[in-house]
């Protein structure tokens, strides 16, 4: 071999490396354009599950970045998932990922109730009712909506709709307005979604009666007023307590759609009102996903609770004491 073809592979394997930063380089690049809409998109929360975002939660916890592959088995919404919770706090040392797995290989995801059930066949408790001592199983009961965590007096009670729902009915009717792309549809049932969770877990801010319907939705529009100051009139309301109650424990009700208890929404509430971003491993995937869709449905994003403002929060005031 002569100098200058020496000389010629030299050239080669030194550039090599660079092409190949480069070519790395472009690839993330179209990734990142690929879903930077979605990482400013509040929409993906409605896309997520307990089962699909398992794997990313769990990658989360023990701080380990997911191999080709797993990525590769994302769909866009928990790729934004997991990228938006990565920049979240983690205040305490990683838990082991393959433990963790582990762990998922050896429980899957019953429906809510099948587990309490069996957490309740498993380790029987009694509680004090009614001055007797009685089996958890005989008094343990699913709270359906419409779910209140407050209530007005009379004289008080809303005679609008909370901002941040009209602001869900406007997206609706604008989408209805238009028409001209065949993915209103789905966008439509999107936002419906949203709104339908906005009634059924913030119930109590409600005018009496009023109820989301599709063919009602430009009215709403056109007879909200914007101009009223402030934007939420919270005077009169009263968080929830546990004499409101009724006498039945907030730990031993339960919610199907959510699979959480009372107490446990408002755990979430608190969290999101203190406008503190939380720690993912402190939170069940249940509640995590109850965090997302209640961040989503006001507009916030759900790592940076910190840029939220009051308005954004307030209907999440359930009050300073725990239940």
């Amino acid at each position: 071999m002569d100098s200058s073809d020496s000389k010629n592979n030299k050239r080669r394997r030194r550039s090599s490396p660079n092409k190949a930063a480069a070519s790395s380089s472009a690839s993330k690049r179209r990734s990142s354009e690929q879903h930077s809409g979605l990482l400013c998109s509040m929409d993906d929360a409605f896309h997520l599950t307990c089962e699909n975002t398992y794997e990313p939660q769990s990658l989360l916890r023990s701080q380990r970045l997911p191999t080709a592959k797993e990525y590769d088995n994302w769909d866009c919404y928990v790729t934004a998932f997991f990228f938006k919770m990565a920049s979240c706090p983690l205040d305490r040392p990683p838990f082991s990922y393959s433990s963790l797995m582990e762990q998922a290989e050896l429980m899957e995801s019953p429906p809510p109730s099948q587990v309490r059930k069996q957490f309740d066949e498993d380790f029987p408790i009694t509680i004090r009712r009614g001055g007797e001592w009685v089996d958890r199983i005989e008094v343990r009961r699913g709270v359906r909506w419409p779910f209140k965590f407050g209530s007005y007096p009379p004289w008080r009670e809303p005679d609008r709709i909370p901002y941040h729902l009209f602001l869900l009915v406007k997206e609706a009717d604008d989408i209805m307005r238009s028409r001209n792309n065949p993915n209103d549809v789905t966008k439509l049932a999107l936002v419906e979604k949203k709104i339908h969770f906005f009634c059924k877990y913030f119930y109590c801010h409600l005018p009496r009666r009023w109820e989301y319907n599709r063919d009602d939705a430009s009215d709403v529009v056109a007879c909200y007023d914007l101009t009223r100051d402030p934007i939420y009139n919270m005077a009169g309301y009263t968080p929830i307590s546990i004499s409101s109650l009724g006498g039945w424990d907030p730990m031993l009700e339960y919610d199907e759609e959510t699979g959480l208890s009372r107490h446990e929404m408002i755990t979430v509430l608190c969290i999101i009102h203190s406008r503190k971003t939380p720690t993912v491993w402190k939170m069940t995937r249940q509640e995590v996903l109850f965090y997302c869709k209640v961040c989503s449905c006001f507009g916030i994003d759900y790592h940076r609770l910190e840029a939220a403002s009051e308005d954004d929060v307030c209907l999440m005031n359930v009050g300073s004491y725990n239940l």
